[in-house]
């Protein structure tokens, strides 16, 4: 794919349609390098168009909004959908 259809990655109306792996880390307070871990392990859902990444708006937005808590047992609490979670101690 050429760089004039990457650089097309925008709805008529001008707006985003897909993020890359430094926009996802700006907009979601992670760390680049946990950001491709969590595309590497399958937790971010993305495309490749040759070496880049990008993640959908639509299923980004479905993926971490509205993120919500789930207690698991006392101390403990995890994210509906899996990204992380936060080991009481025991």
């Amino acid at each position: 794919m050429t760089r004039d259809r990457l650089a097309r990655v925008r709805t008529e109306k001008g707006e985003r349609i897909a993020f890359s792996p430094d926009e996802v880390s700006g907009l979601t307070g992670l760390s680049l390098n946990n950001v491709y871990a969590l595309i590497r392990e399958g937790k971010i859902p993305h495309v490749r168009f040759g070496r880049r990444i990008l993640v959908p708006k639509n299923e980004f937005k479905e993926l971490f909004s509205p993120i919500s808590y789930e207690p698991q047992h006392k101390g403990d609490a995890k994210y509906h959908r899996g990204i992380a979670s936060k080991e009481g101690g025991n």
